[in-house]
């Protein structure tokens, strides 16, 4: 799939800083349902990618626009490399507004997570 390779706005949307790439990659937070709705409609994303064992990108924006609350992490990789790409590796929301029902559809979504905090006040996923 071709993704779109205008780096200096993705990294303008992902909130990433040029000088903050090592290796080729630079981290990312808090990207909230919006911004990853940009990120689709400019094409920086493929919606079928996964990191590793995460759910896809897919997955992880059908979660967001239920609980637009929640935001997700991960990393982008530089486009001076053959693997350009944005990866979500997570998902992450800290307050006192976490129900039930968001718990539960939170587990159910990140249960294979290799790190995973699910209380009434904090929600954590990661998957290597």
């Amino acid at each position: 799939m071709y993704l779109n390779n205008d780096q200096a706005t993705r990294d303008i949307l992902l909130r990433i800083r040029i000088q903050e790439y090592l290796a080729g990659t630079a981290r990312f937070s808090g990207l909230t349902i919006e911004t990853l709705e940009e990120l689709i409609k400019n094409n920086f994303v493929n919606l079928d990618d996964k990191q590793n064992e995460a759910p896809t990108i897919q997955e992880f924006y059908e979660f967001m626009k239920k609980y637009p609350c929640v935001k997700a992490h991960g990393y982008a990789v530089d486009r001076g490399r053959s693997d350009y790409r944005v990866s979500i590796e997570g998902l992450d929301h800290a307050g006192n507004d976490i129900s039930k029902e968001l718990q539960l559809d939170f587990i159910k979504l990140c249960r294979k997570a290799d790190e995973l905090t699910c209380t009434e006040k904090r929600l954590y996923s990661w998957w290597d």
